[in-house]
């Protein structure tokens, strides 16, 4: 008696659909929003207290939530950023730097009186987020010139500070102690920034 043997067929995958599979999944994970915009009703101020409260009881000012394409208004040469409703870390939107970047300028003397600046607002800066860990430059320059600056680092998917200390210009020595510049952001890949705004110099935030 013959004895019939039958062979399961088993699936191959071959190379070229094994990398369409591992694109697919991580494109997928890509799309996976890193921050959903809040759904809620309750001012930026409000909202700010309660994703970072370490601001509870301490005076701050918000000078840009992005909520608004008018906010773009405040920013010099930003032909790259847009505004992304996909995302926030207060409200429903966040400005959005991609790769390649020259990054933005946020014109301070637009937002803030130059009546003892910088008084007590010595902490200026903003919230920044990545999907990979990066670096993003802020710096406060007038007139051209940088006067301070500093680099932050950003771990992967988790909005961070990102604040320059202002305080050395309220020296009376310094010349432009008394002169508002500008504010500007530079990362080296894809970031989103929201809430910039200024602080009380009695709080300091941790940032790198």
């Amino acid at each position: 008696m013959s004895m019939i043997v039958r062979h399961t067929a088993r699936k191959r995958w071959t190379p070229i659909v094994m990398a369409m599979l591992t694109s697919s999944l991580l494109l997928q994970g890509c799309a996976e929003p890193l921050s959903p915009p809040a759904r809620t009703g309750e001012p930026i101020g409000v909202q700010l207290m309660h994703v970072e409260p370490t601001l509870t009881g301490t005076p701050f000012r918000v000078l840009l939530d992005f909520e608004s394409p008018n906010d773009m208004a405040f920013l010099a040469d930003p032909p790259a950023a847009t505004i992304d409703p996909r995302l926030a870390h207060t409200g429903r939107a966040a400005l959005q730097l991609p790769a390649g970047s020259a990054g933005f300028t946020v014109k301070l003397a637009s937002l803030l009186s130059p009546v003892d600046f910088p008084g007590p607002w010595t902490l200026v800066g903003g919230y920044f987020i990545s999907r990979e860990s990066a670096a993003v430059r802020i710096s406060y320059e007038v007139q051209g010139k940088t006067i301070l600056h500093r680099t932050v680092s950003l771990p992967a998917r988790k909005w961070t500070p990102v604040f320059l200390d202002l305080s050395p210009l309220s020296d009376p020595n310094a010349g432009s102690a008394h002169e508002v510049g500008s504010l500007k952001f530079a990362a080296n890949q894809a970031v989103w920034c929201d809430d910039v705004m200024v602080q009380d110099n009695d709080t300091l935030l941790a940032g790198g």
